[in-house]
């Protein structure tokens, strides 16, 4: 009796030895953003959950890289480049929000032009303001 609790421990021990080795593949592979790699590591058992995962991943791996190259573009843009930090880029519901505040209101017309030279296709809601400038009296 005790060789047979003994031996259960050593499997149980094995599969949760390979369950943390197969997790440690899985999120290596996510976040090396190779669709491929997690499901060749993903044993056969609960696709379905793993499916669902994997589109998620593949949803924030696509909006990253979306963000990543918009804030490129600003950042390397002859005009925009000094202001780049001021404005914010964030993704809700399939859309562009950006915030913050420039300058001048010719500044703020450029924004969308400029992300769409990344290849942005999605819409984009400009929420930028202009600072308002101090008037002599």
């Amino acid at each position: 009796m005790l060789t047979v609790i003994r031996r259960n421990q050593s499997i149980r021990g094995s599969l949760v030895r390979r369950e943390r080795e197969l997790n440690r593949r899985v999120v290596k592979s996510i976040l090396n953003g190779s669709i491929h790699r997690v499901l060749r590591a993903i044993p056969s058992q609960g696709n379905e959950v793993i499916s669902q995962l994997l589109e998620a991943t593949q949803a924030e791996c696509q909006v990253s890289r979306t963000l990543q190259r918009i804030e490129s573009v600003l950042s390397e843009h002859e005009a925009l480049s000094p202001y780049a930090n001021a404005i914010d880029v964030s993704v809700y519901e399939s859309t562009i929000v950006l915030e913050g505040t420039l300058p001048t209101a010719e500044l703020q017309q450029q924004l969308v032009p400029s992300i769409r030279q990344a290849g942005v296709l999605w819409r984009i809601k400009n929420n930028v303001a202009v600072e308002a400038t101090a008037t002599k009296v």
